[in-house]
């Protein structure tokens, strides 16, 4: 017998085939009940593996079926079961076992027991074992008829001996894409509310469509040399207060050296009219009062959102103990007739409810603000909100965002928002459409 073949010894002589080589299997064959002297269930199922998988072959393999494979033969009385063993290392069921005729009449199985529709579920002495009844009949299948007409796959319909052309299926009609929004507005600084609420048109020229603001108009002489515009005097005044000390407020010792540091150009008069302005918060009431409160901080900036805009600024004065909160906002306006409480309502009135926001959805229980003109230092406007006015000063603020989102932009022309406006003579007649003018 060529390759591997049983030895006297009941073994095979050369060793397992290599894909049996496991612990498990070696140990089957030192363990495996004898069917005769020479003859184990161990050497019974490597026998099989090599006849199945051509390592014995020829007339070899055939004897070795014919003396081996034949269980009845092999053991008449003695119920034989081969375990797939490598069915259950690859864990790919069907996992099919041998046995033979005692082990199947052991199952109550013989000749005369019909073949199962389906598999069988049997148990002895607790086990469970599925089983199969496979008898051979010797005859194929038929192979399933196949429509060579339905092979081919059809592109196109013929009508007459040409292909025919079908109608497309109808698509639904595609719905409008609705037009964006023209002025879709993201951020949002206090200052630049103060601009909407001081004039539309101007805000929409500016932080719309980019104009710069026009110099502004100088004092002085008349020919504008070396003379400050009245926002820059506003600028350099508020400068100059952020550095002040609230404990211990007063004006600098060097406030010409100050001034110039800003606008090298300023003039004795101008640096004279800043000073006023320093000299009147030092000596009001409301510097005395912010002396005494300790923690009180200069420029506080704040922020926060509404209606998916961002609100951002800085507040000139903030102090907060207790849940309640304090803002003081400078003013250097230039009041003529108009007193400081209409100047607020008619320019400041969104910032004003910005500022009491920002503290309120802080978690403050109180807000207190506080505007301070300087011309008329003690003729303060001061307003209190409290949490129970979170609704309506939201409401109040998200009327100002629609009404920016959807762009309502129309000009209101005054003596303060049209000298520096971009779109004054260009797009805008300012001043002159109050008087009827084109």
């Amino acid at each position: 017998m060529s390759g591997d073949y049983l030895g006297a010894g009941g073994r095979l002589e050369g060793g397992p085939a290599p894909e049996l080589v496991a612990s498990g299997f070696a140990h089957e064959i030192d363990a495996a009940p004898r069917l005769a002297p020479w003859l184990s269930l161990a050497d019974l199922a490597h026998a099989v593996a090599l006849a199945e998988a051509g390592a014995i072959a020829g007339d070899d393999a055939e004897r070795l079926t014919a003396g081996l494979l034949d269980l009845d033969a092999a053991a008449p009385d003695h119920p034989v079961w081969i375990r797939s063993i490598w069915g259950l290392w690859s864990s790919e069921p069907p996992f099919v076992h041998v046995l033979n005729s005692a082990a199947l009449r052991a199952c109550g199985i013989d000749r005369d027991s019909a073949a199962p529709a389906s598999t069988v579920e049997i148990e002895r002495d607790g086990a469970r074992l599925v089983l199969r009844l496979d008898r051979f009949n010797g005859e194929e299948a038929a192979p399933a008829a196949v429509d060579e007409e339905e092979e081919q796959l059809e592109l196109f319909a013929v009508e007459n001996g040409k292909p025919a052309i079908l109608e497309a299926p109808k698509l639904p009609e595609l719905v409008p894409v609705p037009e964006p929004p023209e002025n879709r507005v993201r951020r949002l600084s206090y200052s630049a509310l103060a601009l909407y609420e001081l004039c539309s048109y101007r805000f929409y020229a500016e932080r719309i469509v980019g104009l710069r603001e026009r110099p502004p108009a100088r004092g002085g002489d008349g020919d504008g040399a070396g003379a400050m515009a009245a926002t820059e005097i506003g600028d350099a005044a508020h400068v100059l207060l952020e550095r002040i000390e609230l404990a211990a407020p007063r004006p600098p010792e060097d406030l010409g050296d100050a001034v110039h540091g800003l606008y090298p150009d300023a003039t004795a008069e101008e640096i004279d009219r800043i000073g006023t302005l320093l000299r009147a918060y030092c000596a009001s009431p409301l510097a005395a009062r912010l002396a005494s409160l300790p923690g009180a901080a200069v420029e506080k900036p704040f922020a926060f959102e509404q209606d998916g805009v961002l609100l951002h600024g800085r507040m000139d004065v903030f102090h907060e103990a207790e849940g309640r909160a304090l803002v003081v906002d400078y003013k250097t306006n230039v009041l003529e007739d108009a007193s400081p409480a209409e100047v607020v309502e008619r320019e400041y009135r969104i910032q004003r409810l910005v500022y009491a926001l920002a503290c309120l959805r802080a978690g403050a229980g109180e807000v207190e603000v506080v505007y301070q003109f300087l011309e008329r230092p003690d003729e303060l406007v001061t307003d209190r909100y409290k949490e129970e006015d979170l609704s309506a000063l939201q409401a109040e603020l998200s009327a100002a965002i629609a009404a920016i989102q959807d762009g309502e932009f129309k000009p209101t022309p005054s003596d303060y928002a049209c000298p520096t406006c971009p779109a004054l003579d260009l797009v805008c007649a300012g001043p002159r459409l109050g008087l009827g003018g084109a």
